[in-house]
């Protein structure tokens, strides 16, 4: 019964001619009763305009691991209780959510039908906030489905009105220049919408897969090929050990310490002369120079020669870490050229500078791309 009362609605919003702000046709969207939404539980006021989307994610790996509307409906009922019952906001923070099968939702209360002031990145002022279901974090198992993509942009086409064009920017609260098309973390200090989804954005306000796309369905172009995204210098990926994170992997024996003073949640620590190796490998989406760095919290009984090696695309290159200094500071390790793709780092117990109870610590790398 549940299912058909989706699908009635899905067939109902596809045959809509509900409110279109853009030049971009109402796609397909399941809708608050579709979803089955709670009450606001306090007024929602309105915006006079709205320029600009702002993109997130839910940072929820449970999101990502749906099978079907039904799955990511309920998932979005956890999002509107959690934002209700554990923020006390009025209703749901987001204005719209996409699943990674294309699925669209609609979230704050008449989203759809007018511009509701959203709670999705503490400025919201004339915005609209467009959430895709998952972790896209860097350590994330978790990346951006070419569904995900696609529904997003075909929502903000629809919904941002004229004349909005998906490039260039401007102030939006204490920032000076936000794109009109932005990220989460371009208006607030977090870690949204994770490297894996903001690839698609990037700094440039006149480029980037997102704007692009935008801009193609607004002005009525053919489909244009998805573009390679191109992270601007000074893009960082960082890998850490926390709790078996995707890209951190070991071998022999190492141990979780339970001292304060960490990269992340902890830090792993072996002991120097013993088999034993960690290795962070970080996915990097541009060839090129980057500056790899390593972050430890240090010690007197740590090694004075930490064994890093990295495996660059011209070779591997050993570099010896006092990890007695430096605590809870980025050490660099140099700049290396990297292929495209999979690349890492291994921190060597068994060959790092040993003595009576030295240990090497494992917490995190990052790689920085050089201009």
């Amino acid at each position: 019964m549940k299912r058909l009362l989706l699908i009635t609605v899905l067939t109902l919003l596809m045959a809509s001619t509900a409110w279109a702000a853009g030049n971009f046709p109402m796609p397909t969207i399941c809708d608050r009763t579709c979803w089955a939404a709670r009450t606001p539980q306090c007024a929602i006021t309105q915006e006079p305009s709205l320029n600009r989307a702002v993109i997130h994610h839910t940072e929820e790996a449970a999101d990502y691991d749906t099978t079907s509307l039904e799955f990511s409906a309920a998932r979005v009922r956890a999002h509107q209780n959690y934002h209700m019952d554990g923020h006390g906001w009025c209703d749901i923070g987001y204005h719209f959510l996409v699943d990674k099968l294309g699925n669209r939702f609609e979230g704050r209360e008449g989203s759809i039908s007018s511009m509701p002031r959203g709670s999705h990145d503490g400025v919201n002022t004339c915005s609209m906030g467009f959430s895709c279901m998952g972790d896209f974090r860097q350590r994330s198992k978790n990346s951006p489905t070419v569904e995900i993509r696609q529904c997003l942009y075909d929502l903000i086409a629809w919904k941002i009105p004229d004349p909005f064009t998906g490039f260039g920017g401007g102030a939006y609260g204490s920032v000076g220049t936000c794109g009109f098309i932005c990220g989460h973390w371009d208006v607030a200090s977090t870690t949204c919408p994770g490297e894996k989804l903001y690839v698609y954005i990037t700094t440039d306000l006149n480029g980037g897969e997102a704007r692009l796309e935008v801009w193609d369905r607004i002005s009525g172009g053919a489909p244009t090929p998805t573009p390679t995204p191109t992270p601007p210098p000074g893009t960082e990926v960082i890998v850490d050990n926390d709790g078996g994170a995707p890209g951190y992997t070991e071998t022999g024996t190492w141990q979780t310490s339970n001292t304060s003073g960490y990269n992340g949640g902890t830090y792993r620590y072996a002991s120097t002369g013993k088999n034993s190796t960690a290795t962070w490998t970080a996915s990097l989406i541009q060839a090129g120079t980057w500056n790899v760095s390593v972050i430890y919290l240090a010690s007197a009984n740590r090694s004075t020669g930490a064994k890093f090696i990295v495996h660059a695309a011209t070779g591997d290159v050993a570099q010896f870490v006092d990890q007695t200094t430096s605590s809870l500071a980025w050490v660099s390790l140099g700049d290396y050229s990297f292929n495209a793709g999979n690349n890492t780092v291994t921190l060597d117990a068994l060959n790092s500078v040993t003595g009576a109870k030295k240990v090497v610590i494992a917490d995190a790398v990052k790689f920085t791309l050089v201009p």
